[in-house]
């Protein structure tokens, strides 16, 4: 019986020991962009937004984002500049401007950076810029019609939990629970001869 007990100890070591480690590499990127900000608010940038200005408000759900180095970069050669709206995937090009489309009513964060080769940011080239989009009813002018209208729900996430919550633990634990109760149910049992 000893050996079923360390076997379900093992067996849910493994099923957790993912989770952990997942929850570990996602704080390290958390604490390094922390460093980050930190050293950029200390020295100047060499990247600058020309557009959208700081927040600039905007009546259309599209924003062409322009951009100029200020100093070159370390990088020989076409910098490679790798462009972030909020939460979106990060977008990489050698054109100084590009368009993000479909944009939300609301606040908005664009990061513009300067990457090498291996898509690793180069130190001193990251500019940032808040702007906002204008909801319908801003943008067209009020109208009884559009004061009517509801606003658009946000986009919605998936009903996944978090990397950094504590569900996918309690998750295996529950799992090994209800093994163990299988295992101690399959124990008691009386055997037939």
């Amino acid at each position: 019986m000893k050996k079923v007990r360390i076997f379900i100890f093992i067996f849910a070591l493994i099923l957790a020991a993912p989770y952990v480690l997942q929850t570990r590499v996602l704080a390290a990127p958390l604490a390094q962009s922390g460093q980050a900000a930190a050293a950029q608010a200390v020295q100047p940038s060499a990247l600058k937004i020309v557009a959208p200005k700081p927040n600039e408000k905007l009546a259309q759900t599209s924003v062409t984002v322009q951009y100029q180095q200020v100093s070159p970069a370390s990088a020989a050669g076409t910098p490679t500049y790798e462009l972030r709206l909020d939460n979106r995937d990060p977008v990489q090009t050698t054109d100084t401007s590009y368009t993000f489309n479909g944009l939300t009513p609301g606040s908005h964060d664009l990061i513009v950076q300067v990457v090498d080769a291996n898509n690793v940011p180069i130190s001193g080239t990251r500019s940032e810029v808040h702007f906002v989009v204008a909801g319908p009813a801003t943008a067209a002018g009020t109208s009884s019609q559009s004061m009517m209208t509801p606003p658009t729900p946000p986009l919605q996430q998936p009903d996944l939990p978090n990397g950094g919550s504590s569900l996918p633990l309690l998750s295996v634990i529950g799992f090994g629970i209800l093994v163990g109760g299988v295992i101690s149910a399959l124990r008691t049992r009386p055997l037939h001869k």
